[in-house]
């Protein structure tokens, strides 16, 4: 019972919050799209600079989707390259950020080799945002 007062006086708290901002003088709330996935899920998503596009990548499907947030619409879908042995290992994306200047960005996973049993490695892609060049360095020595 302590933990559900608690949490409603948070919830309280932080509503109470965003209703006085405006009225302190303070920003008003913008809102934002958050990516939310279960702990274990293999997805990743970044922010261009400018916020205009939003780019969510998956490990399961190994897809980069790139959206335009003003728009309202996906502008490109590009397939992250992997082993040639479709099925041999199966990866997790651990990160993904873009460029200052919004032109690249980099993608770091992890892949599981099922062909090895026990073996884990880096993985980096490198996404030219103009061009959708995508270059990858295999996956190395093991972690």
């Amino acid at each position: 019972m302590a933990y559900w007062r608690s949490t409603l006086l948070h919830l309280a708290l932080l509503l109470g919050m965003l209703v006085a901002a405006p009225a302190l003088g303070q920003a008003t709330v913008q809102p934002k799209i958050v990516i939310q996935t279960l702990p274990l899920m293999p997805d990743v998503a970044a922010w261009t600079p400018d916020e205009r596009y939003l780019l969510t990548a998956s490990g399961t499907s190994r897809e980069l989707v790139i959206w335009d947030v003003r728009q309202r619409l996906i502008v490109d879908r590009l397939r992250l390259p992997g082993s040639n042995l479709v099925g041999t290992d199966a990866m997790r994306l651990t990160s993904l950020m873009v460029s200052p200047d919004g032109r690249m960005a980099l993608i770091d996973g992890l892949v599981i080799d099922a062909r090895a049993e026990g073996t884990i490695a880096g993985r980096t892609y490198r996404i030219d945002l103009i061009s959708r060049n995508i270059e990858y360095e295999p996956a190395v020595a093991p972690l």
